[in-house]
């Protein structure tokens, strides 16, 4: 089932994101704002309808950089995935780029770091994605907006909804960014080069808006450099 407007709104204004007493105490209301791997996957999950897996277990190498007719274009270079439709270029939403994105997670870092190295591997597989599984859904429980057959994946499907909803978006460019395996998005992609594809990509997930209020989420510190305090923000996740 998709998030309904109202569950997402109560959701994305939780204290978790909107602003809690402190690390260890999310789901209180405070001024803390802490951008961990729970706020940036979670967004990543909302905004550009990746998989768990597939935002959670990158490294920092997989966001690339494209230069193309519009500008430069980031954008996250998932390689392998849940199935044959899985790898393609989902460029970086513009609200993350405006959150600082960059700034606190990419810029700066060594390329074979994890994206989020404060998700500890673990499962059969190792995977950073089965650390953040479990606290996603403590997270839902704390913020009193867990419902049954309503999770990360659940995500996929507002993504999908909105821009099938919106005319004029080519559907090829729909099963691109949402990874699904078609005769046309396999016919389509054959036609455009990476830098034709990439813009067509972001103009369809800047049309993507979260049923919330997130204008604190703007970062106003210095761009195309690290966040100040970035490291040692990251080396307190890790530790915790």
């Amino acid at each position: 089932l998709n998030w309904p407007a109202d569950l997402e709104q109560k959701f994305f204004e939780a204290p978790w994101i909107r602003g809690c007493q402190s690390i260890h105490r999310r789901t209180r209301p405070g001024d803390e704002v802490h951008r961990d791997a729970m706020m940036w996957v979670t967004l990543w999950g909302r905004l550009a309808g990746v998989r768990e897996n597939e935002i959670a277990d990158a490294l920092v190498g997989d966001i690339k950089l494209e230069h193309t007719a519009d500008g430069p274009m980031y954008y996250l270079d998932i390689s392998d995935g849940k199935d044959s439709g899985s790898p393609r270029p989902v460029p970086v939403p513009q609200f993350l780029f405006d959150a600082g994105f960059l700034e606190y997670r990419v810029i700066g870092r060594a390329s074979d770091e994890a994206l989020f190295p404060e998700l500890i591997p673990q499962g059969p597989g190792l995977r950073r994605s089965a650390a953040f599984t479990g606290r996603f859904t403590t997270l839902r429980q704390g913020s009193d907006c867990y419902r049954e057959r309503i999770d990360f994946h659940s995500f996929r499907g507002n993504v999908e909804t909105t821009l099938k909803n919106i005319s004029g978006i080519n559907s090829a460019w729909i099963d691109e960014v949402i990874g699904h395996e078609s005769i046309i998005r396999r016919s389509e992609g054959e036609r455009y080069t990476k830098a034709i594809l990439l813009p067509n990509l972001k103009l369809c997930l800047d049309k993507i808006v979260i049923n919330a209020d997130l204008s604190h989420l703007r970062y106003r510190g210095p761009r195309g450099v690290p966040a100040p305090g970035r490291d040692r923000e990251i080396a307190l996740h890790v530790a915790l």
